[in-house]
């Protein structure tokens, strides 16, 4: 016997050029109505849009108030496994945006809830590592601020860590951040003349 599990899909998959576009969502939609009947978001009778940050994430929006929320659809992303995951990412969130990885100029994203296969995190409006690295050269001597605030909150996140197996989440993480790294250094992107 399989087991049949009805994941939340996402507003619309539309194609990659079109990301970062808004459109407006249907009254019908279960995530604004669970937005709605949860009461993390303003009350309000304005239109909700979305824009698709990538296949699985979106922002959603109430166009009366500008509140806007992160929407991940796990099931999306890991099928069966996406109500395990979204749960999980909550908690890997919820010990990052504690108090001991607040560093100037950052701090990590508040997790807000996890409904079946769906994670909402609260919406930071500005640059990411990865934007401010892509326009070093319009703003010169700012990349070299930005990697070391960077530094700063990983030296915070890996002295404040005591039992590093308890938050494997973080490996991957790690991984990844020293593979762009490399990455960066490799096509001379970081180099001395930062």
């Amino acid at each position: 016997m399989s087991e049949t599990i009805n994941f939340k899909e996402p507003p619309a998959d539309l194609p990659a050029i079109q990301r970062g576009n808004w459109f407006d969502i249907p009254e019908d939609d279960q995530v604004r109505g669970y937005l709605k009947s949860s009461q993390l978001a303003p009350v309000s009778k304005a239109t909700w849009q979305a824009a698709r940050l990538s296949k699985a994430a979106y922002l959603y929006r109430d166009a009366g108030t500008g509140w806007a929320v992160v929407v991940k659809y796990y099931g999306v992303k890991t099928g069966l496994q996406g109500p395990k995951h979204a749960l999980r990412e909550l908690k890997l969130t919820q010990l990052a945006s504690s108090s001991w990885l607040v560093t100037p100029g950052y701090r990590a994203v508040i997790p807000l809830d996890v409904w079946e296969d769906v994670l909402f995190l609260e919406y930071i409006d500005g640059l990411t590592l990865e934007n401010m690295i892509s326009i070093r050269k319009s703003q010169p001597g700012e990349l070299i601020r930005c990697l070391e605030q960077t530094a700063t909150l990983l030296a915070n996140l890996h002295s404040n860590v005591v039992d590093v197996t308890e938050y494997s989440g973080f490996t991957h993480w790690i991984r990844k951040t020293r593979k762009v790294i490399h990455q960066l250094g490799k096509h001379g992107v970081l180099q001395d003349d930062l």
